[in-house]
């Protein structure tokens, strides 16, 4: 309870702080941007009208100038006659010099309205037509009747009017007259006064032609700051299309700033773009300075009520504290500590209900010792009985594998004997005493000598299976397909010749005992020849393919077949499926191959229909990723 007081105490002492000290500033800063942005349209546009008025009224001045010299009676006179004499010439010429030094043109010349090369002419100019010949064919259009404002270069304005037009056939003119100004000259008395004390010290005034976008005057507070010829912004773009207004966009500078555009139109075909503009960063910097002073005390405010909040905090969360410091001491496995218990609040009742509980839990945990250690001396006496019984069982298996293995010696040696003597005297018998044998005697001896060595194999199958479970299990990287095509070469070149088509597809590796495995191949094989003995050729395939991760080797062969219902009874031992009078065999070896493939964790299974062959599959575990070995195909002509 104390703890949630506290906190909810720092809480609203935070947000009450923080609503006067940030709120209510930041809501006034809004405020005063939108303010301050209003309060700078209306002085841009207030100034970009003013410096509008002064531009049209220079025009109409200039206008009214080229008016005054095409009525002029000297200058009608020498453009209407065609080859005007050395002194009208001058006395023009002298006349238009009076005119420069009065409005303090460049130059002012009379051309011909063809070439462009001047008749008459004062100031100074270089060699050669006066205006460039793509801006002669404008002004000399037929139906100009007023002057038309052309901005040659960067630093000059040509004011072009049409003389002689009126006593022309189709109103084209005679000549040309053009007053070239000097646009700095002109321009910087009207657009730079005063607009510093206006605009302060980020302004900034672009004069543009629209049709080529060629900067006609460029003035700003940093004037020495590089420009290129043709500026293109926002801006300047709406001014030059023909709008009007204020934006606040990022210039050609990639500067945010402040601006007011104005149109000034000069003609159907031409008009001017002027812009006046401000940084929006020295617009706005009043507004930035009062928003950090305002955090700065936002942060302090917010300093004090996190300072008086710890301090009330920690004098009423210090039993707390200590009951926490406590607890984690009993943590530890100090049952021991205690809470010191001063006063008689509320926590001070917690200190006591607090060191009740410890002391009830320290009873349960001796008495919880107490019945472990019993408990302990108990299982101690069983995993000691454990072990003997264990020692005993070990005893006695180390006691069975003994005899197993004089069993097997047993088998290997004193019943072997007397079955190589049988066979022995049996052919002795047959080979010395056949003719005084009858007929169905010497049968007899045939037989029994057969059924001794086929005694003999059977015992050897046996102690073969019997060893298999003892024989450790090394496994390495086994080439399958080498180990197919081996096995096949080896069994081939013992047996009597036939005919055999057999084929080995590419095989992945393995990871198995390559010995062991090798005794799987060898029965699989062997099966598959005895059982298609009957065919010619004989068709024995080997093929591999994946199964849910798992590689399954597959045999498949043409030959005798088997019911697929006793499939599971192939692998048992002495579990045969024909008879031995029609194929061979002491019914282990497919015992063996379960047993080998079992003890390297995989499965083994069959599948045949009878008279259409059979399909031995197997799988290893542990498998060893990696590309499959080419595949191998061939025939023999051994079995």
């Amino acid at each position: 309870m104390v703890l949630i007081f506290c906190s909810l105490f720092a809480v609203v002492l935070l947000a009450v702080q923080s609503v006067e000290l940030y709120g209510l500033p930041y809501g006034l800063f809004k405020g005063s941007i939108e303010e301050m942005i209003d309060q700078e349209f209306v002085a841009l546009g207030t100034v970009a009208d003013t410096k509008k008025i002064l531009i049209e009224s220079w025009l109409k001045e200039r206008r009214s100038d080229a008016r005054i010299v095409a009525v002029n009676p000297v200058v009608r006179a020498l453009i209407n006659i065609p080859n005007p004499s050395a002194a009208m010439t001058k006395t023009v010429s002298t006349w238009l010099a009076s005119l420069l030094d009065t409005y303090q043109y460049e130059s002012i010349s009379i051309v011909d309205a063809v070439t462009g090369l001047p008749i008459a002419s004062a100031g100074n100019h270089p060699p050669g037509p006066v205006t460039p010949y793509s801006y002669l064919q404008t002004a000399a259009r037929p139906g100009v009747d007023e002057s038309i404002i052309i901005v040659g270069t960067q630093d000059r304005i040509h004011v072009v009017r049409q003389l002689g037009y009126e006593q022309s056939d189709h109103g084209e003119p005679r000549a040309l007259l053009v007053i070239e100004l000097n646009t700095d000259a002109v321009f910087k008395p009207i657009l730079a006064t005063p607009m510093a004390t206006l605009l302060g010290k980020s302004w900034e005034v672009i004069l543009a032609d629209s049709a080529s976008g060629r900067l006609i005057q460029r003035m700003a507070a940093d004037s020495d700051s590089p420009v290129p010829a043709t500026i293109r912004d926002n801006a300047l773009q709406l001014a030059q299309g023909g709008s009007e207004g204020t934006i606040i966009d990022t210039d050609y500078r990639n500067v945010p700033v402040l601006a007011a555009y104005r149109h000034i139109p000069l003609s159907a075909d031409s008009s001017w773009g002027l812009v006046i503009k401000k940084d929006k960063a020295e617009v706005l910097a009043p507004a930035h300075r009062n928003r950090q002073v305002f955090l700065w005390f936002s942060l302090f405010g917010i300093f004090i009520v996190c300072l008086i909040s710890l301090i009330i905090s920690r004098a009423l969360t210090g039993p707390l504290r200590m009951i926490m410091s406590t607890s984690a001491e009993i943590e530890s496995g100090n049952l021991s500590a205690r809470v010191p218990v001063l006063g008689s609040d509320e926590l001070a009742d917690l200190g006591r209900t607090f060191n009740a509980m410890v002391d009830q839990l320290q009873a349960w945990h001796e008495e919880l010792d107490a019945r472990v250690l019993v408990q302990t001396e108990e299982i101690r006496a069983i995993n000691e009985d454990l072990e003997r019984r264990v020692a005993a069982r070990t005893e006695e298996l180390q006691a069975a594998l003994k005899d197993m293995e004089s069993f097997s010696y047993s088998i290997s040696h004193d019943l072997r004997a007397p079955l190589r003597a049988i066979d022995g005297f049996c052919g002795i018998l047959n080979e010395e005493f056949r003719e005084r044998l009858p007929e169905e005697a010497g049968k007899y001896l045939v037989r029994m000598s057969h059924n001794a060595r086929r005694m003999g194999q059977l015992i050897d199958d046996l102690l073969a299976f019997s060893r298999l479970s003892r024989q450790p299990l090394e496994r390495e990287t086994v080439d399958m397909g080498l180990l197919f095509r081996e096995v096949f070469e080896s069994l081939m070149s013992d047996g009597e010749p036939r005919n055999v088509v057999f084929e080995v597809a590419p095989l992945p590796q393995c990871q198995a005992d390559p010995k062991l495995l090798r005794q799987v191949v060898i029965n699989l094989l062997s099966n598959a020849l005895k059982f298609s003995g009957g065919r010619s050729p004989a068709n024995i395939a080997v093929t591999s393919r994946s199964v849910d991760g798992e590689t399954v080797y597959s045999v498949t062969d043409n030959g005798v077949g088997f019911d697929h219902a006793y499939a599971d009874k192939l692998f048992g031992v002495f579990q045969r499926y024909h008879k031995s009078e029609e194929f061979e065999g002491t019914g282990v070896g497919l015992a063996i191959v379960h047993n080998i493939i079992q003890r390297h964790g995989g499965r083994v299974w069959a599948e045949s229909e009878p008279g259409k062959g059979a399909t031995f599959s197997f799988t290893i575990g542990s498998e060893v990723s990696g590309e499959a070995a080419p595949g191998w195909s061939g025939d023999g002509r051994t079995a």
